[in-house]
C-alpha cells in the first residue's frame, strides 16, 4: 500500500486567541458599550497595570482596533478611541447606501437563513440588554445582505467601513434610539419585505432605515458639539 504523502502542516499548531486578542476584545466591549467614549486615551501603563500584561501587548491589542476603525494612533501621542465627527458619518451612510441598497434590489429570492438568523439574534439582545451583542447582530445582518451579492469588491468596500459602522452602530443602539426596539422592528421589517419577495419595500424600509439612522448619530454629533 503506497504510504500517504507528508502532510506539509505536521508540527504547525495555532493559538486559540493571544493575550492581546483578549485585551482587545475587553477594550472593544467596552467601546462599543459606551464606557470608553470616543476621543478617550488608552494609555498603556494603566491597561498593562489593570490586565497584567506588559505595554507590548497592550500596544498590540490596541493595534489591533487600530485594524478594525475602532482605535486611532496619533503619532507621538499614543492610542485614542476613534471619534467620529458629522463629514465622517454621513460618508460612512453614503458607503451603506452604495452596497446596501444596490444589494437589497438584487437579493428577492435568495436564501435569507443568514439574514433570519441574525434578526433572531438581534431579538435576543435586545431582550437581554446586552449592548455589544446588539451592535454585533445589527452589523451580522447588514453583512449577511451584502454578502447575498456574492461581490468581493462590493464586500470589500462594506468592510472598509466596518469598523467606523460598528462605532456608528454602537451610539446609535445606546443613544439615538430611546429603544432598541425601534431597530429590531425596523430590521424584521426589511426581513419579512424580502420574505414576501416585496424588493420595492424591502429597499424603501431599507432606506429609511439608513436615513433614520444617519439623522440621529448627526444630531448627537451636532448637539454634543454644540454643549
Amino acid at each position: 500500500m503506497t504510504p500517504d504523502p507528508p502532510n506539509p502542516l505536521a508540527g504547525l499548531d495555532i493559538q486559540l486567541e493571544s493575550t492581546a486578542e483578549q485585551v482587545a476584545g475587553v477594550l472593544r466591549e467596552a467601546i462599543v458599550d459606551g464606557r470608553l467614549r470616543p476621543g478617550t486615551y488608552l494609555r498603556e501603563l494603566p491597561l498593562a497595570e489593570r490586565f497584567g500584561v506588559s505595554r507590548n501587548t497592550v500596544r498590540e491589542a490596541t493595534q489591533i482596533l487600530v485594524g478594525e476603525g475602532l482605535v486611532t494612533r496619533e503619532m507621538h501621542r499614543g492610542a485614542f478611541v476613534s471619534r467620529l465627527g458629522i463629514d465622517d458619518v454621513r460618508d460612512v451612510y453614503r458607503v451603506r447606501r452604495i452596497v446596501e441598497l444596490e444589494a437589497i434590489r438584487e437579493v428577492v429570492g435568495r436564501d435569507l437563513t443568514g439574514m433570519q438568523t441574525a434578526v433572531k439574534a438581534l431579538s435576543q439582545a435586545v431582550e437581554d440588554d446586552d449592548r455589544t451583542a446588539f451592535v454585533d447582530h445589527d452589523l451580522q445582518f447588514h453583512r449577511e445582505l451584502v454578502g447575498l451579492m456574492s461581490s468581493s469588491r462590493l464586500g470589500e468596500l462594506f468592510d472598509s467601513v466596518a469598523g467606523e459602522l460598528r462605532v456608528c452602530l454602537a451610539l446609535v443602539g445606546g443613544s439615538s434610539y430611546e429603544d432598541p426596539r425601534v431597530a429590531l422592528r425596523e430590521h424584521r421589517a426589511i426581513l419579512a419585505a424580502l420574505e414576501e419577495g416585496d424588493g420595492a419595500a424591502a429597499e424603501r424600509l431599507l432606506a429609511e432605515h439608513l436615513d433614520d439612522a444617519e439623522r440621529g448619530l448627526v444630531d448627537m454629533l451636532a448637539s454634543d458639539a454644540a454643549a
